[in-house]
């Protein structure tokens, strides 16, 4: 019996196999993500500023792809940027709407 793989590209819909590197991709809305930038008034990057919305690449976790919410699974690099673009085109029109 063939156990079929729970996970298809959501840009090109292509089976995820046992040899090809997957991403996961991961919409950043209303939320905040802490990451260190070195800015004027903090030379150290000690303080992180907050990102409120973007999208993040993240190499393949199987225990991220199975449980997070809103995750995108993205077969190739290619089809990775092509989602990106496409996720950071769309909150551009929100944000300016």
């Amino acid at each position: 019996m063939k156990i079929e793989n729970p996970y298809r590209c959501n840009v090109c819909q292509m089976a995820k196999g046992e040899a090809n590197k997957w991403l996961l991709g991961i919409p950043i809305v209303n939320g905040s993500i802490r990451v260190g930038i070195e800015t004027e008034s903090d030379p150290q990057g000690l303080e992180p500023p907050s990102i409120k919305s973007g999208y993040i690449l993240l190499d393949w976790d199987e225990e991220i792809a199975q449980n997070a919410t809103g995750v995108h699974h993205l077969c190739s690099d290619r089809c990775a940027l092509t989602n990106q673009a496409r996720y950071l085109r769309e909150d551009v029109k929100v944000r300016t709407a």
